[in-house]
């Protein structure tokens, strides 16, 4: 649908998370309107209108560390 959105956190290297809610540009903090935080627990963060955590997810940081036969 043309209203379909996505949210994505990811882990920095500094071990907090940033987080894209669709067409926006990454944020570092959560989505408390009067004290945003950093996050570092991507579970328990204000996240607004995504009240239902799914899951983590692991990528390689370097996709030529994969050898898929």
């Amino acid at each position: 649908p043309a209203d379909a959105d996505f949210h994505w956190l990811r882990q920095n290297r500094d071990g907090f998370w940033s987080q894209k809610h669709g067409g926006d540009e990454a944020i570092d903090v959560d989505d408390d309107p009067v004290n945003p935080m950093r996050i570092s627990d991507p579970r328990t963060a204000n996240r607004g209108c995504y009240t239902i955590f799914c899951g983590f997810m692991c990528v390689l940081a370097n996709p030529n560390l994969v050898n898929i036969r």
